[in-house]
């Protein structure tokens, strides 16, 4: 057995309001559940592989709730990072912009917009100021055999 295998990455989101998030990204963003904590409104996986962790400065930095002593660290949750996104390929662009828009209360980085590749994208800030980008589906991506 190698022990220095990377067995499944997966991606957290930081969120305040765990039944707001999950109801936009089940709701809204058609995520379908895969797992949740024992702990009610704690963390959500999505099937995808991605999640909800409520708290997430408490996690690293060892709070009482969920550690017996604290780890050491020091984490400032920035909304609106601006450094990382998530992104989701959809058939209709228009149609998916104009649903987020009809929320009324998201925030978008940019309309929609067309890469010199070809591919039309639009991005927009979930509630917790993460950035999520819808892309028409693409067909230029190279996959290795």
């Amino acid at each position: 057995m190698n022990y220095l295998t990377i067995s499944k990455p997966w991606t957290l989101l930081s969120v305040s309001n765990m039944e707001r998030a999950k109801k936009f990204y089940t709701e809204v963003m058609g995520q379908e559940n895969w797992a949740e904590h024992e702990v009610p409104g704690f963390h959500v996986v999505f099937k995808n592989g991605f999640g909800l962790q409520y708290d997430y400065k408490g996690i690293v930095e060892g709070s009482d709730d969920f550690a017996p002593q604290p780890t050491g660290a020091s984490l400032e949750v920035k909304p609106k990072g601006n450094s990382f996104q998530i992104g989701f390929e959809v058939e209709d662009l228009d149609a998916w912009v104009a649903k987020i828009q009809a929320l009324g209360d998201i925030e978008f980085v940019h309309d929609i917009t067309r890469y010199s590749w070809g591919q039309r994208v639009a991005r927009f800030y979930d509630y917790d100021g993460h950035i999520i980008e819808l892309g028409e589906v693409e067909s230029l991506w190279v996959v290795p055999e």
